[in-house]
């Protein structure tokens, strides 16, 4: 299992939750049908931080299951049960900073 120390250097304490009772809303779809287990869920605020943690992810090989609102109804934003993959939450990257009307 990977170790979360390199993150916990670059990403603010708030990105990074462990707490089972804290992740439990995010490893269950919102139908309740299906449920997952995951090492960490992980809220960054920025691109970079999104880029911190791809980086970190490819390099243990941690597979990372993005998560917008939960509000799929497949189970596509649910780990599986293996509890080897981060939840890379959304919620917090809420603002536009440039939008690039050339490309």
């Amino acid at each position: 299992m990977a170790s979360l120390d390199a993150l916990r250097a670059v990403l603010d304490p708030a990105a990074i939750v462990t707490d089972p009772q804290a992740m439990a809303p995010h490893l269950t779809d919102w139908r309740g049908k299906h449920r997952g287990a995951a090492l960490a869920l992980l809220r960054p605020r920025s691109v970079e931080e999104v880029s911190a943690i791809l980086r970190w992810a490819s390099a243990t090989r941690t597979p990372v299951v993005p998560q917008g609102g939960n509000t799929g109804l497949s189970g596509g934003a649910t780990p599986d049960g293996a509890g080897k993959a981060v939840l890379l939450s959304l919620a917090r990257l809420n603002r536009v900073r440039a939008i690039d009307l050339e490309g």
